[in-house]
């Protein structure tokens, strides 16, 4: 008998070993998912940083390249180029403007939707959660009836049985 327990554990240790590498696998894996996520999500902004340089970059170039083109002529004219290169520095601010809006309703579109479908797993699993404690007060309840019914519910006996049946 004590050459099948000790065969016995020594069989719960290997499936117990190779369960605890299949969870370490699992959980490499899970930690190098969450890394893409994160670099993912980084390149996102980033790529949302270099846009919104780019326009402030082009913006400048387009200031400079009027100013320079407004320093010759009479007064009138320089007065004249100066409220074209302030009218076209408005209209340029303007359209910067309303592209930045457009980007910003684009991303609270896409957040709400994000939102909602975290508000519909929520759902699903507040469901899943109040199946679960049924469940949970099913068995409770049932194992409260087995100790009073036999103490242990039969427990001795059934390992009794196993242990038999295994010789």
């Amino acid at each position: 008998p004590r050459t099948v327990v000790e065969e016995l554990n020594s069989n719960l240790r290997k499936l117990a070993q190779a369960k605890v590498a299949h969870l370490r696998q699992k959980m490499e894996l899970r930690k190098g998912i969450h890394a893409l996520e994160w670099e993912h999500c980084r390149l996102d902004l980033e790529i949302d940083d270099i846009a919104e340089r780019t326009k402030e970059i082009q913006l400048m170039r387009v200031t400079r390249d009027l100013v320079s083109q407004g320093n010759s002529g009479t007064e009138d004219d320089r007065m004249r180029k100066e409220v074209e290169l302030l009218t076209k520095t408005i209209a340029a601010a303007e359209s910067a403007h309303q592209q930045k809006v457009a980007e910003v309703r684009k991303s609270l579109s896409k957040l709400r939707r994000k939102s909602s479908k975290i508000d519909e797993e929520n759902m699903l699993l507040q469901d899943k959660m109040v199946s679960l404690e049924g469940v949970v007060s099913e068995r409770s309840n049932i194992r409260r009836v087995q100790e009073l019914i036999g103490g242990d519910g039969g427990r001795q006996k059934r390992l009794n049985d196993l242990a038999a049946h295994r010789r």
